[in-house]
């Protein structure tokens, strides 16, 4: 295959996920979620909270005991050298989603490395953008992009297991060690691909059991070895108590976002729908065409098994929401792409001329595009426009690193307290009895009569506002 057909594919695949993040990656607003991560981070770096400790304010999570630190730990490193503009964790969920294309690609050629397959790698990262949710989660700043890399990271470790013979003494201890790096991002949810020398045992006819027992071994040590360090250390051994206590048990007894439990199957085969319609159609013209596709569904099966176990054991509990699957989508990528990656080699052989030519003309209409995109989201908002420029605008006047009371209504409003957390370190407290005592009072326009008898003491700064207001003491 013509190596200039090959650069054109992926530059056309950079495009897409460019396309894909890019515009709105540089657009203000984000979901709560990910916005309530950034504030852990950029507090951490700062010197709010600790490692084993990461917190969010004094009034709300002074501890953070809800996932384990590492994924504010490293993306407090990016605070702590760029500062604290709101690019900072755009830049870095750029750059975490290039490093999951990045690694998709190392997994497809370490799978294909044998095979001309390999020379497509772009495929399997086409079928994975594409999916809703996970340009979703890489614009929204969400745990599961770090947990992500480390995840498949595991997955491209066991792949070396199983698909070499001669497997390097490194590759089940990396394995192990990417496994625990991904626990502490996230919790178990990452650490599903410890199933995958089980599956390779009975899809993949040259892995043995003898080699599948001693792999397991070995990446078993780096496990244990980190289970030590977690217990003995008093720090840490308090940290992940309260971790598993508060959030992973509370989760499992209390906590209910959908009414079925196989919700997340729904949820997980409407994300694929693309994915799966795109396999289809080319599956169908192949065969009309008579194109000759010996396909090994064992592999592909292989992949898709592993992904499921990334996705079924979130029917454990009621609180089930699409981007808990993200990073399992790789794997539903690089399995659904073995199933079509014959024709699609094929048919770019057939025609390497007249697919170069036409690859050329989609490059450059998609550079066009993409810039003029960007242009155009410059500055503009992609979600919470009226409360967020509210917000810019009470930043100017509430001195940063201070308290702004809030009326009890706001309490529940976790979007309004991380931006003031994340861009001004300003706390909210909503929750005490106190919270009418502060220098400022922050209201909700719709609820602020109610609250007005308590304020006497107050007058209203006026800020031409669209959300809240404003209040000064005397």
């Amino acid at each position: 295959m013509n190596k200039r057909i090959i650069v054109l594919f992926w530059l056309n695949t950079i495009l897409l996920v460019c396309f894909l993040t890019l515009p709105r990656l540089i657009r203000h607003g984000c979901f709560m979620d990910g916005e309530l991560y950034a504030s852990i981070a950029n507090n951490l770096a700062n010197g709010i909270g600790s490692f084993w400790y990461p917190s969010f304010n004094q009034y709300v999570h002074p501890f953070f005991d809800q996932q384990p630190p590492l994924t504010f730990f490293i993306q407090s490193l990016f605070f702590k050298t760029l500062g604290s503009s709101m690019y900072v964790e755009r830049l870095y969920d750029f750059i975490f989603c290039l490093l999951h294309v990045w690694l998709i690609h190392l997994i497809w050629r370490e799978v294909f490395r044998n095979s001309e397959v390999q020379k497509i790698s772009w495929l399997p990262v086409v079928l994975w953008i594409t999916i809703p949710v996970c340009s979703w989660d890489f614009v929204n700043n969400m745990e599961e992009i770090t947990m992500g890399v480390f995840v498949q990271l595991a997955i491209l470790f066991g792949v070396k297991i199983v698909f070499n013979e001669k497997v390097k003494f490194y590759h089940p201890l990396l394995m192990g060690a990417s496994l625990m790096a991904a626990w502490m991002c996230k919790g178990f949810p990452g650490l599903f691909p410890l199933t995958l020398l089980f599956w390779a045992l009975l899809f993949i006819k040259s892995f043995k059991m003898q080699k599948a027992v001693l792999q397991y071994i070995m990446l078993a040590l780096p496990i244990f070895l980190f289970i030590a360090v977690l217990y003995f250390n008093k720090e840490s051994h308090d940290s992940i108590s309260q971790y598993l206590n508060n959030r992973v048990l509370n989760s499992i007894k209390n906590v209910v976002e959908t009414e079925n439990r196989f919700y997340i199957v729904g949820r997980l085969i409407s994300e694929l729908l693309i994915g799966i319609a795109i396999c289809t159609i080319l599956l169908l013209i192949a065969k009309a065409k008579k194109i000759h596709n010996p396909v090994n569904y064992k592999l592909s099966l292989l992949f898709i098994v592993v992904g499921l176990c990334g996705v079924l054991p979130i029917m454990i509990t009621l609180e089930q929401r699409g981007f808990y699957m993200t990073t399992a989508f790789p794997s539903f990528a690089i399995g659904l792409s073995i199933l079509i990656a014959n024709p699609v080699l094929n048919w770019i052989r057939m025609a390497e001329e007249k697919t170069l030519t036409l690859m050329k003309g989609v490059v450059v209409i998609g550079f066009i595009a993409l810039s003029a995109t960007i242009f155009f989201s410059y500055n503009k908002f992609v979600r919470d426009e009226p409360s967020l420029s509210d917000i810019y605008k009470i930043g100017k006047i509430v001195p940063a690193k201070s308290s702004l009371g809030a009326s009890s209504d706001l309490f529940r409003d976790w979007a309004t307290g991380c931006y003031l957390q994340r861009f001004y370190f300003i706390q909210i407290d909503a929750c005490t009895a106190d919270w009418n005592h502060h220098p400022f009072v922050l209201l909700n326009k719709t609820t602020a009569n109610q609250y007005l008898p308590s304020l006497n003491e107050y007058t209203k700064v006026e800020l031409n506002t669209t959300e809240f207001d404003l209040y000064r003491h005397k």
